[in-house]
């Protein structure tokens, strides 16, 4: 299966329904299909966190360290799945580890490059604060519910979810 940069910018649930314009001016600022060897660090905790990141294939395992230094594995991305997509908008560094579990190709977006589109884009900016906005009543919302509902009642409303 060929790459398609359009199609890998599309993916990213914050761009969904973005002009074709914006896709395809975020697709030519993305780096694409950087080849990851199996074992090898894609980040490390203290790093600049500056860039999503797109899996095209392959696995990445994300993980840290518990308080009695036990490794821990977070999640698992597989081909088609974003991760940091908060790395576009504040500067912060990673906390967490990232390995390719396999031979991994990823495709990544420097906040940097983003933010230049968005310059160019305004209505690009107008659509993110829309999406951005839904995201954080969401979680508001999820943050009432788990404070006022009992385990049963959360994991109930965690499987319709599903």
């Amino acid at each position: 299966m060929t790459h398609d940069p359009i199609q890998c910018v599309e993916q990213v649930s914050i761009f969904k329904g973005a002009p074709q314009n914006v896709i395809e001016a975020l697709a030519k600022v993305s780096v694409h299909q950087l080849k990851i060897p199996a074992g090898q660090m894609i980040y490390s905790q203290g790093e600049p966190n500056d860039r999503l990141m797109i899996v095209d294939s392959g696995r990445v395992r994300v993980y840290s360290y518990a308080n009695d230094d036990r490794e821990r594995t977070l999640y698992m991305l597989r081909s088609r799945e974003v991760d940091l997509t908060g790395a576009l908008f504040t500067n912060h560094e990673h906390h967490n580890f990232a390995q390719a579990v396999e031979p991994t190709e990823i495709c990544y977006l420097k906040q940097n490059a983003f933010k230049e589109v968005l310059k160019n884009y305004p209505e690009m900016a107008l659509s993110l604060v829309d999406i951005l906005g839904k995201r954080l009543a969401s979680l508001e919302q999820r943050d009432i519910s788990d404070t006022l509902l009992t385990s049963k009642e959360r994991l109930y409303n965690y499987l319709l979810d599903l």
